[in-house]
């Protein structure tokens, strides 16, 4: 069974899914690739995956598809030394003139647009990163703010804390697999259970 997926913890319920199935069939084999929608895409049209799951605002057109029940909440990884850790929520002109790291995936889909309206051309994006542990790093040095999903790495025993924007900003998740490809027999069997946990 070869699942790609974005990192997040909203995708728990997939990975019990393939938890179970892995206790009661020991002899699947599970690849697990972590990428964003790009890689996730690419190797779903070419075959070398059955399942991606896709975060935030995608055209799913060409597949079919099943939202998961959690979504991601936006926020900001600050370290507790910055005055923006003493606020519970952050507001957009919080962050003007801030430097901030985004994921490329967001950027890319200008998630926050929306969220800050024209005050988003105050924001100094100062860079992007596609997976959030080595841009956690950098956040802690103090140099920036990174945007993250909430939950997603583990900041206990670090001088970071995550506070949540507001408005909140989530993204959805889907489960997509190739509407021109037959899936194998593990496949099936995956889909029909993740189905019967809806």
């Amino acid at each position: 069974l070869d699942i790609g997926a974005g990192e997040s913890t909203a995708i728990q319920p997939v990975m019990t899914v393939i938890g179970n199935l892995l206790k009661e069939y020991p002899d699947i084999k599970i690849n697990l690739v972590s990428g964003d929608s790009d890689l996730i895409y690419q190797r779903l049209n070419n075959g070398t995956l059955d399942f991606g799951i896709i975060m935030g605002p995608e055209k799913l057109l060409n597949y079919h598809s099943i939202s998961l029940p959690q979504k991601n909440i936006w926020g900001i990884l600050v370290r507790k030394d910055h005055p923006l850790a003493k606020k519970e929520k952050i507001t957009p002109q919080d962050l003007i003139g801030l430097p901030l790291l985004t994921s490329a995936q967001s950027k890319q889909q200008d998630v926050f647009r929306s969220w800050a309206g024209s005050l988003i051309d105050q924001f100094n994006f100062i860079g992007q990163y596609n997976l959030i542990f080595n841009a956690r790093l950098l956040a802690e040095t103090g140099a920036c703010l990174a945007l993250t999903y909430k939950n997603l790495i583990n900041i206990t025993g670090t001088d970071l804390t995550f506070r949540p924007l507001t408005p909140t900003v989530t993204d959805q998740n889907n489960l997509i697999w190739n509407k021109n490809r037959q899936l194998s027999n593990v496949a099936q069997l995956f889909l029909s259970r993740l189905k019967e946990g809806e």
